[in-house]
């Protein structure tokens, strides 16, 4: 793979080239609040990180507002706020209006799917530090807070969330053989953008699943990590996120070219496959029982 040398000590990833042109469409579409109060007070460095928080928007206009109150009402106040809409065929756009002029970026045009929208707003980022909310999804006042002063140890980080109980656990050692390892990609993950430099942004070719491709990438390149204790809440989910709309085939399909993207052995992973199936069939025999 062909890195892109940048200076003589920092090399980009090369999926950063597919949205070069993102940024020139964003100079005409950005909206900044006290442009004066920004120059002066946001900061980037190791005591006072930028965070740039993402939020990827589409026909979502009667939960979009919950999560941009709680973006704005975090306790640390050194945020850049990205939302990217997805060309909505509800009012989301209409509402978001109403908030930016506490925005740094809106950007409304439509993608290839989620992670598309995603990596269209890490493009556009000036934080050290990314996280990534979804619509209907709210922050706790302090989880912003909470993350920036646990990533002066680490690279990246998992929050305890809440949906229908409280999910907390990262298991990394089970990688190998299952994705469902950590508590939420949403709210509660926060990643030092330095990595998706160094890794990649998310690989769109995945429409489902392209989170835990990232994940995986930074288990297996042993990047240091930290799981927060469950009295830490980041935040709140939805209980049917993106990846609920698809089958349970069509997630084991996109699973399996993940893993062998990612080098694991084509003879394991057809067994991994085969086990995984025959467990969701019995399953699904048994409610009939």
């Amino acid at each position: 793979m062909t890195y892109i040398n940048i200076s003589k000590n920092l090399k980009i990833h090369p999926s950063f080239l597919q949205y070069k042109a993102v940024s020139k469409k964003i100079k005409k579409k950005r909206f900044t609040i006290m442009r004066k109060y920004i120059d002066q007070n946001m900061t980037n460095n190791f005591n006072k990180p930028l965070v740039t928080i993402i939020t990827v928007v589409k026909n979502s206009s009667d939960i979009i507002e919950n999560t941009i109150k709680s973006v704005l009402k975090q306790t640390y106040k050194n945020i850049e706020y990205i939302v990217i809409e997805g060309k909505s065929n509800d009012d989301s756009y209409i509402k978001i209006k109403k908030y930016k002029k506490y925005l740094s970026v809106l950007l409304s045009e439509k993608d290839k799917g989620i992670f598309d929208a995603m990596n269209k707003g890490i493009i556009l980022s000036s934080g050290s530090i990314i996280g990534i909310i979804n619509s209907g999804d709210v922050y706790e006042k302090k989880a912003v807070e909470i993350a920036v002063k646990n990533l002066k140890k680490t690279d990246y980080l998992f929050g305890p969330v809440k949906k229908n109980r409280i999910l907390f656990n990262f298991k990394p050692n089970l990688i190998d053989y299952k994705f469902n390892i950590f508590p939420s990609h949403s709210t509660s993950f926060f990643v030092k953008k330095k990595l998706h430099e160094e890794l990649g942004l998310y690989n769109i070719k995945y429409k489902l699943s392209a989170d835990n491709d990232l994940i995986f990438k930074l288990i297996k390149s042993k990047k240091k990590y930290l799981i927060l204790s469950p009295k830490k809440l980041f935040g709140t989910c939805q209980p049917h996120n993106y990846s609920s709309k698809f089958s349970l085939i069509q997630h084991l399909n996109e699973e399996f070219k993940i893993r062998l993207q990612n080098d694991q052995s084509i003879i394991f992973l057809f067994m991994l496959y085969l086990i995984k199936l025959n467990y969701y069939i019995y399953f699904r025999l048994k409610k009939f029982f």
